[in-house]
């Protein structure tokens, strides 16, 4: 009796957050905060089931997480807490279908297992009936102390046991379901919420005031619900192609069909190429292989083929996850040029390459990241190693990936890339100038203080518009060929 006293107290008193604010939803029938930081991995799905949204990870290869997440700037002396509402039908191990938390110095993942739900990092765990029906589980924390409550009992005294640095430098969120890429899970979530933490508000909507530029606000239409990282893709004819989703009316319905991705090109005769995002080891040193998959005019698949892409410089490099590649990623840009070859976006490690990422894990080994361009003039099937955009180890905290390229009205090649992808700490978006048709660039210069994944589009008025995120979403606009 004195001791479930105790843990109550210690419950009601140190780890309530003294300036906690009203619970912030984060998932009630829908997403009432929208993910900042989705972890969207290959093999996984998720599906609304009723009024909840079930999260499903079958697989064990790298990358094939599924987690939401909120960046909420907790203050590590104050605490927090995050309400859940779920059931679980199975978890392979940890890690599998979790909460988790970090505070910017200590992280945890509260998981449920079948027979138990534990303190992930802690390893300390309690046993719970977790698949017979929806229970409201409960997490509190502050300091190095972490409690777990279900209905409302406490389950799991964890003082003293927060205590795992941030796997990620500065990592501040709450995150719910697979946290792992090994760990495989089904679990489904009716609510998810949390308090104690300073949530900014989303800054007001602002339209520039820019000479011969009209912005206007056009009306929202859902595509896919409870996904994101879904790139976009236009056909020559008009088609859209957002993932899995194809649009024959200007956006306005969506149907379900393959296709294309944003780093797809379609050349003069209308056929789409587009090459795998990661590649691997080839058939002699220096080179490399890829999938090189085709749709035609009408969006119908053709035939997949094999690309070879000759980089003698290259290194095996490390993946933001710890894990190595053994092939440069041909990151996200086809472009036509003048003589009909093509010039493909890719980037990587070369051997002089020896500058650390200082936001990964030091254990990582990761070394900043170079941009360069090949070029095929046998429509794709074939690259070979022309130029590098940048290899500048001071740009940000990664250097140079994620690359777009564009053919601006004044006939330049630019090639916007990003430097570093923490939503605490951004690192600008830059861009470089090709006026030779991608044999040499010019010295990188900044486009805005931050930017992942930018990718950009000439408007048929002539205005360059260039779409990136991280934190929030952007759209920049240029008026003169990506001088301002």
């Amino acid at each position: 009796m004195i001791r479930a006293l105790a843990c109550l107290l210690l419950a009601s008193t140190a780890l309530n957050p003294a300036s906690a604010a009203d619970w912030r939803l984060f998932y009630e029938d829908g997403f009432k905060t929208q993910p900042e930081v989705s972890w969207i991995g290959p093999g996984t799905r998720s599906e609304r089931v009723g009024d909840s949204l079930r999260i499903v990870d079958p697989s064990t290869e790298t990358g094939s997480g599924r987690l939401y997440c909120y960046r909420w700037e907790v203050d590590p002396q104050e605490g927090a807490a995050v309400e859940a509402r779920m059931k679980l039908t199975a978890a392979g191990e940890p890690w599998g279908a979790c909460v988790n938390v970090a505070d910017g110095v200590h992280e945890e993942d509260i998981s449920f297992l079948p027979d138990r739900v534990m303190l992930s990092h802690a390893k300390v765990s309690a046993p719970f009936p977790t698949t017979d029906g929806f229970h409201t589980y409960r997490m509190v924390f502050k300091g190095q102390d972490i409690q777990v409550f279900a209905d409302g009992e406490p389950l799991i005294d964890g003082t003293g046991r927060f205590t795992t640095e941030t796997l990620v430098k500065g990592r501040n969120r709450v995150g719910f379901g697979s946290s792992a890429s090994t760990a495989t899970s089904d679990s489904v979530w009716q609510m998810v919420r949390f308090k104690g933490s300073q949530v900014e508000p989303a800054p007001p909507i602002t339209l520039p005031d820019m000479p011969g530029l009209e912005v206007s606000m056009g009306s929202t239409v859902e595509v896919m619900p409870n996904t994101s990282f879904q790139s976009f893709f236009r056909f020559a004819s008009g088609m859209l192609q957002v993932g899995r989703r194809r649009s024959q009316d200007d956006g306005q319905t969506w149907h379900d069909t393959g296709g294309p991705w944003v780093g797809a090109c379609q050349l003069p005769d209308g056929e789409v190429i587009q090459l795998d995002y990661r590649t691997g080891p080839g058939d002699a040193p220096g080179w490399f292989s890829s999938a090189l998959q085709r749709w035609d005019a009408e969006g119908n698949p053709l035939p997949t083929l094999r690309a070879r892409l000759h980089v003698p410089d290259f290194v095996p490099m490390v993946d933001d996850d710890g894990s190595k590649r053994e092939g440069p990623w041909c990151d996200h840009s086809i472009i036509g040029l003048r003589d009909a070859s093509l010039l493909a976006a890719c980037c990587g490690t070369f051997k002089g390459d020896t500058t650390p990422i200082s936001s990964y894990p030091e254990g990582f080994g990761a070394m900043k990241y170079c941009g360069w361009v090949c070029r095929s003039t046998d429509r794709g099937l074939s690259w070979e190693y022309l130029s590098t955009v940048t290899a500048e180890p001071s740009l940000g905290s990664e250097g140079c990936n994620e690359m777009d390229l564009v053919r601006a009205p004044d006939g330049s090649l630019l090639c916007l890339f990003r430097t570093g992808g923490s939503a605490a700490a951004p690192s600008p978006m830059y861009q470089c100038r090709s006026t030779d048709e991608g044999h040499t660039w010019g010295a990188p210069q900044q486009v805005a203080d931050r930017g992942v994944w930018p990718n950009v589009c000439v408007m048929d008025s002539g205005v360059l518009v260039c779409a990136y995120g991280r934190p929030d979403n952007w759209l920049a606009f240029s008026l003169d060929s990506g001088k301002t």
